[in-house]
C-alpha cells in the first residue's frame, strides 16, 4: 500500500523455467513488507 493507502503491484520477471526461484523472491517480499491488508 502506499503512503495514502491506494493498493499497487509489483511484477517479478526472470528466464524460462525461473518459476521456483521467482516464488521464493515473490515470498520473501510478502514476508518482509507485511503488504497485505484485510478489506474494510
Amino acid at each position: 500500500m502506499t503512503e495514502s493507502g491506494e493498493p499497487f503491484g509489483i511484477t517479478f520477471t526472470g528466464q524460462a523455467f525461473d518459476e521456483p526461484k521467482l516464488i521464493e523472491y515473490a515470498y520473501a517480499f510478502e514476508q518482509a513488507t507485511v503488504g497485505r491488508r484485510r478489506p474494510s
